[in-house]
């Protein structure tokens, strides 16, 4: 059995009808640090936790073990303060939503 590790990635999501969090735009970019023992398994929570809130993934963007995407990029404190919270209670955080008003945005 594959070990559980700290992943991240950059999700692109889009409100679904009736979610108004973010406030009329048209969709959003979220960093997600989430704990899982693969990509797809990371996915999976991603998604199951993004239906949860009302939200549709639209696309996935530099998914990776916390640890390998470390040693190419500098995390931003928010994202490293996240991610050191993660435990089996609470898998997944997520970053600011960056938010954009039209498909040209994106």
């Amino acid at each position: 059995m594959k070990r559980t590790e700290a992943w991240i990635g950059l999700v692109e999501v889009q409100p679904q009808p009736g979610n108004d969090s973010l406030k009329g735009a048209k969709g959003a970019f979220v960093n997600v640090v989430a704990l899982a023992p693969s990509e797809h398994e990371y996915k999976d929570l991603v998604e199951a936790t993004m239906t949860e809130y009302g939200f549709s993934i639209l696309k996935y963007s530099d998914v990776a073990p916390l640890d390998d995407w470390k040693r190419t990029y500098r995390l931003h404190p928010e994202l490293d303060q996240l991610a050191s919270g993660l435990t089996k209670e609470f898998p997944i955080q997520f970053g600011e939503f960056q938010s954009y008003l039209h498909e040209s945005e994106a």
